[in-house]
């Protein structure tokens, strides 16, 4: 019989195993409900840095309480110390360890963040010029004319692959998106949808979340050919949705009128 090594006994019940991540899930409800009052709360506490370099209404404001990193995930860590009974060395190694872990990927994430701000803020100038983003995506729609459905999602996968969230893209090109859909006369929900799309399959093509996946699992070395293979089932998915859309335009039907 092959040797399969002692596995151990297990110290630890399943549910208080579980206890963390059930933890997780309770205060993200909890903190995402308008309802139950804490949503506001948590949104108030922000940091908030204006007049940046000095200059006029570049102002940068955080709401640190609000970000998922912070509550609830840093605040289960210590909670999740008490609960499994750790000591202090036990506590120092799992944390010493994390950000071993975390270090390599920490650089990409605060060049990512970096950049993202930095071009979402360019439009504020003295020149009165568009921004960064908003100049590239103007480009893009004007080369495009009617075929700006094959080209809507792309711009999403854009968004998502240099700032690694499906939120932020949207921020970034959703009212673009908009004013260019009501310029060409084409359905403004139906391409804002192909930029919403665009924004989530593009995460699996964004060097952040693709750097930070490797870390986790100790892969290091091995993201653009990860970023390479993943970028066929991307272009595949734009291009379906872009077509499904592209036909309803074509064909005059529009199921969400405004």
């Amino acid at each position: 019989m092959e040797d399969k090594g002692d596995i151990g006994e297990a110290k630890m019940s399943l549910a208080k195993a579980w206890a963390p991540y059930a933890l997780i899930a309770i205060i993200l409800v909890v903190t995402r409900i308008p309802a139950l009052g804490l949503k506001p709360i948590l949104q108030a506490q922000t940091i908030k840095i204006v007049n940046i370099l000095g200059i006029e209404n570049l102002t940068y404001s955080l709401q640190w309480a609000y970000l998922p990193g912070t509550i609830p995930f840093i605040l289960v860590a210590m909670i999740t110390a008490l609960i499994h009974g750790m000591n202090f060395q036990q506590v120092k190694t799992a944390w010493t360890l994390t950000f071993k872990q975390i270090s390599g990927a920490a650089i990409a994430l605060f060049a990512g963040v970096a950049l993202v701000q930095l071009m979402l803020n360019s439009g504020v100038n003295a020149g009165g010029l568009d921004s960064m983003m908003t100049a590239m995506a103007k480009a893009t729609a004007s080369m495009a004319g009617d075929a700006y459905p094959f080209v809507a999602p792309f711009i999403g996968v854009l968004g998502a692959f240099i700032s690694g969230s499906n939120t932020v893209s949207n921020i970034l090109f959703s009212s673009f998106q908009f004013e260019t859909a009501r310029i060409l006369a084409m359905p403004e929900i139906l391409i804002v949808a192909l930029q919403v799309i665009g924004g989530a399959v593009g995460n699996m093509i964004c060097v952040n979340n693709v750097v930070a996946v490797c870390a986790t699992v100790g892969t290091i070395g091995v993201e653009g050919k990860i970023i390479r293979r993943n970028a066929i089932p991307c272009f595949i998915y734009g291009i379906v949705v872009a077509t499904v859309v592209a036909l309803m335009i074509y064909s005059g039907f529009n199921p969400f009128p405004i």
